[in-house]
């Protein structure tokens, strides 16, 4: 139950910001703002577009399959080959995405665009560097990870300290 509350919480999330970034980016085309003019701006409208559609067939599906009682699991969704291949394309494409988002809001804060200046800005300003430092730190324990594991040192020293645990655990 906590885990479908959980999954249904993200989603909502993740549908909010895109919503939100769609609607500031069209508000700032409506006011032909010229400071906020770049390919950025397009591109994360449209990439926010696309992530909408995306989260909404990924659970639209799904839910229409359970409902219906014929039509395809989200598991079966994302066994598909064609499916994975999307996926990571659209993976590797937000990574851009975020760069491209937090580029573009620092761009418009530090050149005091006026004309962009909104409780948006600030949040997709705030939003992308809290994203962007998770991406950094996130690839940061990843390289890390895959560095120590080419020795098998991390295996061997997860070894160690789960005995070691397992014998503290014994003592008390």
């Amino acid at each position: 139950m906590q885990n479908n509350f959980c999954s249904s919480l993200i989603i909502v999330i993740v549908l909010l910001i895109n919503i939100l970034i769609i609607n500031y980016t069209q508000k700032l085309e409506k006011i032909t703002c010229k400071c906020s003019e770049d390919w950025r701006r397009t591109f994360i409208k449209v990439y926010a577009i696309i992530t909408i559609l995306v989260t909404t067939v990924f659970i639209g599906l799904p839910l229409l399959g359970t409902v219906t009682g014929c039509g395809p699991s989200l598991e079966k969704i994302l066994k598909n080959r064609a499916t994975r291949l999307i996926v990571n394309i659209y993976a590797l494409v937000g990574i851009i995405n975020i760069v491209a988002l937090f580029t573009y809001s620092q761009k418009i804060v530090i050149n005091n665009c006026d004309c962009s200046e909104a409780w948006e800005r600030t949040f997709i300003y705030y939003y992308s560097m809290v994203v962007m430092s998770v991406y950094i730190f996130t690839g940061a324990i990843l390289l890390l990870v895959v560095l120590c594991a080419g020795n098998g040192n991390v295996l061997k020293a997860l070894g160690k300290i789960k005995k070691s645990n397992g014998i503290k655990a014994k003592k008390n």
